[in-house]
């Protein structure tokens, strides 16, 4: 039996090296120059770049420095640079422009707000330097305030609250509530001290600040803040609600209450009038008072000029949004999960119509009355299922409301994408979840191209318009333009350009390629008229990747993967392909930089592993 392990785990390393070597051929091309060119200006309520052009990026979320990711990828021993290598290639495949990034201050700080450099800093290094180099760009959201696994573990293990600076970062939004964070005049200093050290950080690569990465492009203070309220003049959380882990720590306890009624009762007695209406005054007040210090610590530290980005979070109130509207904010910051109640931690949401939650999800953006702003989808994904087209669908409604930028939550390191962990009920990996990432890619071709508050379609399964669409069953995004053609599932002959566009991104079939299992490929054309085409491994499900119903809410905890069976396997075995590319079809197909061809069947197909590969008609030759 161990004779037999031993075997297994040689040949799934074997076949791991392969398939990497097909990242890696990519991610030594010479980058794509980006699109655009920062920095980035707000004029006439566009996002446009240097060059005056309007901005539309397309993206993901991304976490391998921090939280479950971080710990993740220790725990199958893979290495930090690799790893984000690995998954930065696969956003340049995947046409990725864009990833924003919510830092987690607890791991990185300590309880004064100081920087303190670690091991999660270092592989941040990594990532903002090989994102740099791809040329993607990056929204930096400094606080996330939310607790994190390694930050749970000191608790547990060393009464952290009680002896602090017992064995790694305990930063500084251990000690506040999360609507503290935006009111009390500590955490306001901690974040101004933190903000400016993160900001003149040198990266242990290039010794470039983080301020002066000229891909650094937008920045927004807090995720997701919370601004004062009246119940917390009368209703403090009490003391079993107040561990860092409980999603009710968001709201302070006693004392930081009674410091926040003293606040109160010393601007009600200099304001005269009626009471609700001070207290908005009261309200929007505290939160200008800490989003212009928030962004005066940021204009301090950064190097370059960036767009000032804000949450839309309690715009409907006026003393809200007249406060954000006065500081000039430049951008507002919306997140996406169409889902209805108790829908974001259920096991499985296929049976959801996406079309008709998404179509909801825009009537009630369009319905707000925000501040004369773009957007920057922050967040969005459809929880809890594998299918594609609400990403179509999304990148539609998000044009409408005038979003130029959005960034998908969260892509899944393909270190550790087999298991799915952290935030389990999403699911996004290039390898692990071929067709929803193809769908993925497809949307933001569409995304790029969609009119600006353009009416939604209005059918319940499909969805169509020039060069692209998106169906509901069977699940199918296509986009067909510029040269590009990208299609999830079996592309039909009545959806298929006439001739094969210059570069092919799929999976599944279509009149151009024959492709065995769901394992995505991409076949561009070559400068020297040939073919360069990049196959990926087929998957398989094995076990349910949202892993079940947890009847709590936020079921994106924790899992150790060397506790949990995988949910998702590469197949090991090769596929074979065939290709009908105009000409005599008098293919041969050899591994890239090899002369050696690849044998080919009776019936002119190739029995392909994957890698990357050279195509040739041999027909065209004298």
């Amino acid at each position: 039996m161990r004779t037999a392990i031993i075997i297994k785990i040689q040949t799934f390393a074997l076949f791991a090296v392969a398939w990497m070597c097909a990242i890696s051929a990519g991610a030594q091309e010479r980058p794509t120059p980006a699109r655009f060119t920062a920095p980035f200006v707000v004029r006439d309520g566009i996002i446009r770049d240097a060059a005056g052009r309007e901005v539309r990026l397309w993206g993901v979320n991304y976490y391998a420095p921090f939280a479950h990711n971080f710990l993740n990828i220790a725990e199958v021993g893979a290495d930090y640079r690799q790893a984000i290598a690995e998954d930065v290639a696969q956003f340049r495949l995947m046409g990725v422009d864009f990833v924003r990034i919510h830092v987690y201050d607890r791991e990185i700080t300590d309880a004064e707000g100081h920087l303190t450099p670690n091991r999660h800093l270092e592989v941040f290094d990594m990532l903002l330097e090989e994102l740099d180099r791809a040329g993607i760009f990056v929204m930096l959201t400094p606080m996330t305030w939310w607790n994190t696994p390694e930050n749970q573990a000191l608790m547990d293990r060393h009464y952290a609250f009680w002896h602090v600076g017992v064995g790694g970062s305990f930063g500084f939004s251990n000690f506040f509530s999360k609507d503290e964070m935006t009111w009390n005049e500590d955490a306001i200093r901690c974040q101004e001290r933190y903000i400016a050290e993160l900001l003149a950080h040198r990266s242990s690569i290039s010794g470039r600040r983080y301020g002066d990465f000229a891909n650094l492009v937008a920045v927004e203070p807090l995720n997701e803040p919370n601004y004062v309220d009246r119940g917390l003049l009368t209703q403090a959380a009490g003391p079993n609600e107040l561990a860092a882990g409980n999603s009710r720590a968001e709201r302070s306890g006693p004392a930081a209450c009674e410091r926040l009624r003293k606040l109160w009762e010393d601007y009600r007695g200099a304001h005269p009038g009626e009471e609700a209406q001070v207290f908005g005054q009261f309200r929007g007040e505290l939160a200008q008072r800490y989003i212009k210090r928030m962004f005066a610590a940021i204009d301090g530290a950064m190097g370059h000029r960036y767009l000032h980005a804000q949450s839309d979070r309690s715009l409907n109130d006026t003393y809200i949004r007249d406060a954000v509207t006065a500081l000039g904010i430049e951008v507002l910051t919306t997140g996406c999960y169409p889902l209805g109640a108790n829908q974001f931690d259920s096991s499985w949401n296929d049976h959801l119509n996406f079309f008709d939650l998404i179509g909801k999800w825009n009537k009630n953006v369009a319905g707000q009355k925000p501040a004369d702003c773009p957007r920057i989808i922050y967040e969005f994904d459809a929880p809890s299922t594998l299918e594609g087209y609400p990403y179509g669908a999304m990148a539609l409604a998000f044009a409408a409301r005038r979003a130029q930028m959005a960034a998908m939550f969260t892509y899944t390191p393909s270190a550790v994408a087999a298991y799915n962990p952290g935030w389990r009920i999403h699911y996004l990996n290039l390898l692990h979840t071929p067709a929803r990432a193809v769908a993925f890619a497809a949307a933001g071709e569409m995304f790029r191209r969609a009119p600006v508050g353009a009416d939604l379609p209005t059918d319940a399964q499909r969805w169509e318009g020039p060069g692209w669409t998106i169906q509901r069953e069977p699940d199918a995004v296509t986009f067909v333009g510029d040269g590009l053609l990208v299609h999830s599932g079996k592309l039909p002959d009545s959806k298929t350009p006439a001739t094969a566009p210059a570069t092919i991104l799929a999976s599944g079939s279509s009149r151009f390629v024959s492709a065995e299992g769901n394992g995505v490929y991409r076949l561009k054309r070559a400068d020297n008229g040939g073919w360069e085409l990049t196959v990926f491994p087929n998957e398989r499900l094995v076990n349910d990747p949202f892993r079940g119903r947890s009847f709590r809410s936020m079921a994106n905890r924790y899992i150790n993967v060397n506790e949990w069976p995988v949910v998702s396997r590469l197949i090991e075995g090769p596929r074979r392909f065939a290709f009908h590319l105009g000409g005599k079809g008098n293919l041969v197909c050899t591994w890239r930089g090899q002369g050696d061809p690849v044998p080919t069947a009776a019936d002119g197909s190739f029995l392909l592993t994957p890698g990357t590969y050279e195509i040739a008609d041999r027909s065209s030759k004298p």
